[in-house]
């Protein structure tokens, strides 16, 4: 057997091994990099559901804590692993984030109001403190500091924040708008008595109650906000943030004083009287209050055909919480209800306790018994209150006086809520249904309830049913055995929206007003 003849190794010299250049990590031109990075940064090509409507699959590990992360924590999905790849690759695509992104820093010394902006669905990028206190490439960051003392937010409050992109600044000023609308701001109300001419405006002051303070600071190293063009697009969407008599200060980070003088200066007037006002429209914060209120409405309509109920009792929570107890509309004169803002203040009540009807029964299919209860003293209140509008029926389309509140929702909460009760009157439940029944003899849930309580009645009668358990009935009841109720109610042809409004101002009366009593437009 002849071994294998073991030979020595090639010994090549440096000088004979060929110069091969590094191989490029990305070996593509800078056009296309810069097209790959856009692609997986930017946010109109990022954009996600918002994870509450997302497939189980899709939804991931989520917090327990951090109520957000079941909401709107994730709404958008940049693709940042790309950064991890190497050095160059990160300082590229790091440039192409900042430069495709407008990103906003908003901070709030403000009890509660991260589970405000949860209910609202306020998109944004990360409220991980961590990481926005290393964020340096902000545009412009937007401070609000609520009015309670600080004797009563218990001693040094603490300062919360989340990044979000500028162009869903508009939703969160929607947001910030319906919160002080159902909130105690000093302003002076105006509104007119129906049939009189537009410069004859009543007034009424409510200036006791502490203005909230907003502070909106540019950032002077953002290649978004470093001239005067720029810092003025940015601010435009503040226009909108209206809280009455609130404290604006901006911040700018121009240096060109000729610049700052004229354009910024106009702009940030025009924030200053539009998301300030001192003078407000009460037909315009009611027919504000009333499409902020419809589209949380459908919003949570969405989540319970989807089965996320407990989302979207937050959204009903959320419609009518606090309107008429500390809510601009509190404390109005009696005139009001003869005034060009009654249409629309009935309007926005009606939503008001379909939202509260929606949430009450919720809280029947989960036997909250005390939470049910509350919801349905909620609708006593709007509906008492809608009582004292006389044209009221008028307003909701209905003939017959009295004839909405059997069309309402609310109206079948409150027939449910007797079957709580330990000795409920059949009898007399009976025939609120028979009278509810013709009202409404399409609608199938209370055609559903009405057998049940005509049977339980017939038992009684008989008595073959002797022992009445309220959990054991409402399990059989439209609550729990059919699918929940969703409502959405449609503003009548015959209500007309103001033509032209700025923030809550009507503008036609707004000038009528002032040409008439020799002011300035401005001054109002």
């Amino acid at each position: 057997m002849k071994l294998p003849i073991r030979r020595k190794k090639q010994v090549v010299t440096d000088a004979e091994t060929a110069i091969v250049p590094p191989r490029a990590t990305f070996p593509v031109p800078i056009e296309l990099r810069d097209h790959i990075y856009s692609f997986l940064l930017d946010h109109e090509k990022t954009r996600a559901q918002p994870y509450h409507t997302r497939p189980q699959n899709e939804r991931g590990t989520q917090s327990e804590v951090n109520l957000r992360d079941k909401s709107v924590a994730h709404t958008y999905r940049f693709h940042t692993n790309i950064l991890a790849v190497n050095k160059t690759i990160n300082e590229e695509a790091k440039q192409e984030l900042h430069r495709s992104n407008v990103f906003v820093v908003v901070s709030w010394v403000w009890p509660n109001l991260g589970s405000i902006l949860h209910a609202f669905d306020v998109p944004i990028v990360t409220e991980r403190q961590a990481v926005i206190a290393r964020f340096d490439h902000c545009a412009l960051r937007l401070h609000l500091r609520d009015p309670t003392p600080k004797s009563r937010l218990g001693g040094a409050a603490k300062v919360q924040s989340l990044l979000m992109l500028h162009a869903d600044v508009p939703i969160l000023c929607k947001a910030i708008r319906y919160i002080s609308a159902t909130c105690p701001r000093p302003a002076t109300v105006c509104f007119k008595v129906a049939e009189a001419p537009d410069h004859e405006q009543l007034m009424f002051g409510n200036n006791n109650a502490r203005p909230a303070r907003t502070m909106i600071k540019f950032s002077s190293g953002s290649a978004h906000a470093d001239t005067v063009g720029k810092q003025t697009q940015l601010l435009a969407p503040f226009e909108q943030m209206c809280m009455a008599g609130q404290k604006i200060t901006v911040i700018c980070a121009s240096e060109d004083e000729e610049g700052r003088g004229t354009a910024m200066q106009h702009a940030i007037r025009r924030v200053e009287v539009l998301a300030a006002p001192h003078f407000i429209w009460i037909k315009v914060v009611a027919w504000d209050m009333l499409d902020t209120a419809l589209a949380l409405m459908s919003t949570a309509n969405s989540l319970v055909q989807a089965g996320d109920l407990e989302r979207a009792g937050e959204h009903y929570a959320r419609i009518c919480s606090g309107t008429l107890e500390r809510g601009i509309l509190n404390g109005l004169p009696e005139r009001i209800f003869d005034s060009d803002a009654a249409p629309a203040i009935i309007c926005a009540m009606r939503v008001f306790t379909d939202a509260a009807a929606a949430a009450g029964l919720l809280h029947l299919r989960n036997l909250e018994f005390q939470k049910a209860q509350e919801a349905e003293n909620y609708t006593h209140g709007i509906s008492a209150y809608i009582s004292q509008f006389d044209i009221r029926n008028e307003v909701l389309g209905y003939e017959e006086r009295g004839a909405w509140v059997m069309h309402a929702p609310f109206w079948h909460l409150r027939l449910l809520m007797q079957l709580t009760e330990a000795e409920p009157d059949l009898d007399s439940l009976v025939a609120q249904f028979n009278l509810a029944h013709d009202a409404l003899p399409e609608n199938e849930y209370i055609r559903h309830d009405l057998r049940l309580v005509s049977a339980l009645s017939d038992e009684y009668r008989d008595g073959t049913y002797l022992t009445y358990d309220p959990e054991q009935v409402l399990r059989e009841s439209s609550a729990m055995v059919l699918a929940p109720q969703t409502f959405i109610y449609s503003v009548p042809k015959h209500v007309a929206r103001p033509a032209a409004i700025e923030g809550w101002v009507d503008v036609h009366q707004r000038e009528a007003f002032a040409g008439k009593a020799g002011r300035r437009v401005e001054a109002l």
